[in-house]
């Protein structure tokens, strides 16, 4: 009994546990994807939901890491000397990672709608963009060198 309020009192083993438990909600949270969203996915006709959960798998993942290191280090006997540095650390590394989220979401979804939109075009309509384009290039340059 002693020994367990040795460590409720204990700043640092209060931090690993704390940094523990993140790595455990990480490992749930994988596991979590791994077995009910992966086989929901599965079973949609598409392929974007596949890519999706991939796509946000490892920035969560580090999302919840460093929430509990954020977390493990408020336990810290020194921490309101660095407060507003560790705030400020943790506020970027945030937005940092849903930035990351957002923009793989975005290019996923980005990147089949100009597929979609590529295939309706005709070969010939593709080459004679890719011509124009070229005839424009080489005008440009052209120009810029008088």
């Amino acid at each position: 009994m002693d020994s367990l309020n040795f460590i409720s009192t204990n700043q640092y083993y209060q931090a690993i546990f704390v940094i523990l438990v993140s790595f455990v909600a990480v490992f749930i949270m994988r596991l979590s994807i791994k077995l009910y969203a992966m086989k929901v996915s599965r079973k949609t006709k598409t392929d974007i939901d596949d890519l999706m959960i991939g796509a946000i798998r490892t920035p969560l993942s580090l999302l919840i890491l460093s929430t509990g290191l954020y977390l493990a280090l408020k336990f810290m006997p020194n921490y309101g000397i660095y407060s507003l540095w560790a705030d400020k650390i943790f506020f970027v590394i945030c937005v940092l990672l849903v930035s990351v989220i957002f923009a793989r979401l975005a290019d996923i979804l980005m990147s089949r709608w100009f597929n979609k939109n590529r295939k309706n075009r005709s070969e010939e309509h593709t080459s004679e963009l890719q011509s124009h384009s070229f005839i424009s290039y080489a005008v440009f340059c052209l120009k810029k060198k008088k």
